[in-house]
């Protein structure tokens, strides 16, 4: 895999990000799915594996890298970490 990015970044993070946007097309496009066939019971169990996996590794970039969006903050810390991290063009992803 190669990462096309401007941003320096770590093979692990690079390959986590990978790996955010498949699990997250999965779980759209799946969940898209449910929206026609709301009773089928398999395509739902899919869509919460995968949606707990997804929500595993995002949880798990956060912590290594800082969120990827505001709701993967962790509203219950102690101080809004979320304004303390530098900014990608601060150097924040090297």
């Amino acid at each position: 895999m190669n990462c096309d990015c401007q941003i320096a970044m770590t093979k692990e993070q690079c390959e986590m990000l990978h790996d955010i946007d498949i699990l997250c097309f999965t779980v759209i496009d799946m969940t898209l799915y449910t929206d026609t066939h709301p009773d089928d019971q398999k395509a739902l169990d899919f869509v919460r594996h995968y949606q707990k996996l997804l929500n595993s590794l995002k949880r798990e970039y956060a912590v290594k890298y800082g969120p990827l969006c505001l709701s993967d903050v962790d509203m219950y810390g102690t101080s809004w970490d979320w304004a303390k991290m530098p900014l990608p063009w601060e150097g924040g992803c090297e």
